[in-house]
């Protein structure tokens, strides 16, 4: 397990750290990053300048930030962000630099303006001429492609992280329960947009109901609606049912929570009319 120190400005990089932390613990090394700092009697700088001689590997994350320029002990006007780069340098640690794409989306209120804008841009200047740099846009984009670099790496230093296996069982059942349940609207390809385009029971079934006297299946108001601006028509065939009276009582009682009730259509039967509306349709 190789400890890895993640330098870069904070605030406007936060979820970017936070997201290639985590795809370096996956790995199986140590991410080391000024969020673990506790207190204690020592400058932040000396103990972010110390990180970074003792650690394996250095990543340094550039956007359009100069960062932190400290007072005390360091005249010459550098941010610690540009201090931890010297030093990796300076100490011969690997170092892994990745640049926020010019391309990429950036609010104004995370660019630096004046001195400091001219700063980042000749540390941004400076690294792209003297590294193989890697370009990012978006958070999940930079743990990819630090994840790859960091591999890469291994495969050189041979320092390979313990990675954890894969719980497959947990990942399934994790799966399982977000998507258990799956709207009918889904399966027939409706939307808001499209509401036109009805919803799934007038599309699929041709309703025929029985003769006078057999108890009306319960629908939700939302479906006649649907069904009489579709004009559906309803099937020409032999009107006939097929519940005999005890049937007939145990239906007008059969109500689900849904306020469905099975119908007596001879075109659907009731097993399947049941299964449709109340059984969730589940994967796996």
């Amino acid at each position: 397990m190789a400890r890895v120190y993640i330098s870069s400005t904070f605030s406007d990089l936060e979820e970017h750290r936070r997201t290639v932390g985590s795809a370096l613990r996956r790995l199986g090394h140590e991410d080391v990053a000024m969020e673990y700092y506790v207190a204690e009697d020592k400058r932040p700088l000396d103990r972010c300048l110390s990180d970074v001689e003792s650690c394996d590997v250095y990543v340094g994350i550039f956007a359009w930030r100069y960062g932190y320029i400290p007072n005390v002990n360091y005249p010459d006007g550098r941010s610690i962000t540009e201090l931890e780069y010297r030093k990796a340098r300076e100490k011969g640690v690997p170092r892994l630099i990745f640049l926020l794409s010019e391309d990429a989306l950036w609010p104004r209120s995370k660019q630096d303006k004046g001195a400091a804008a001219d700063k980042i841009e000749t540390l941004r200047q400076e690294l792209a001429s003297g590294h193989l740099v890697n370009m990012f846009e978006s958070p999940d984009e930079l743990a990819r492609k630090v994840n790859e670099a960091i591999i890469a790496w291994e495969k050189k230093s041979g320092l390979v992280g313990k990675r954890q296996l894969t719980d497959w069982d947990a990942y399934r059942q994790a799966v399982y329960d977000k998507h258990q349940w799956v709207r009918l609207q889904v399966i027939a390809g409706a939307s808001k947009e499209r509401a036109s385009r009805g919803s799934l029971l007038p599309r699929y079934f041709s309703l025929n109901w029985s003769h006078k006297g057999c108890p009306k299946p319960m629908c939700p108001m939302r479906y006649w609606s649907i069904r009489k601006r579709s004009l559906v028509v309803p099937s020409k065939s032999p009107k006939r049912c097929l519940h005999s009276k005890t049937a007939k009582q145990k239906c007008r009682k059969r109500q689900s929570s849904l306020s469905w009730r099975s119908p007596c259509s001879p075109l659907i039967p009731s097993s399947f009319w049941m299964f449709l509306v109340e059984s969730p349709l589940k994967w796996f």
